[in-house]
């Protein structure tokens, strides 16, 4: 499960940090408001590679031979698509450092909700 953009709670280092502008100035996150402890909450783009990458790691090490399924949540706030940085390494219909949902072969669906958590099945 992943938002349709990354975001780290507290101080730190978050990799490929951008303003919240850049994504949709509009994002609303209510839970997660600054405090002194952990500042305010980061936003930034996402590496498919690199989620795809950890999110296979994570089965090797759980012997899950099974497809697992992809859940990306916030898509209301990117239009349906996921907010990427490295646009290289991904689909070739990436405008803009946003990049259209595809179904690894290694997935089993892929679902989408939006910030209230309305799930559906993409694919």
């Amino acid at each position: 499960m992943s938002r349709s953009y990354a975001t780290k709670h507290g101080m730190g280092f978050l990799k490929w940090a951008c303003n919240k502008e850049d994504i949709d100035p509009s994002i609303v996150d209510t839970t997660n408001e600054p405090n002194p402890w952990q500042g305010s909450l980061q936003f930034g783009k996402l590496s498919i590679p690199e989620l795809h990458e950890r999110v296979q790691r994570d089965a090797d090490e759980l012997n899950i031979d099974k497809k697992i399924n992809l859940v990306y949540t916030h898509l209301n706030y990117t239009d349906g698509k996921l907010a990427t940085k490295d646009l290289t390494t991904i689909s070739t219909n990436s405008k803009n450092g946003f990049t259209p949902i595809e179904k690894p072969d290694w997935c089993n669906h892929v679902y989408g909700s939006d910030a209230k958590d309305f799930m559906d099945i993409l694919m």
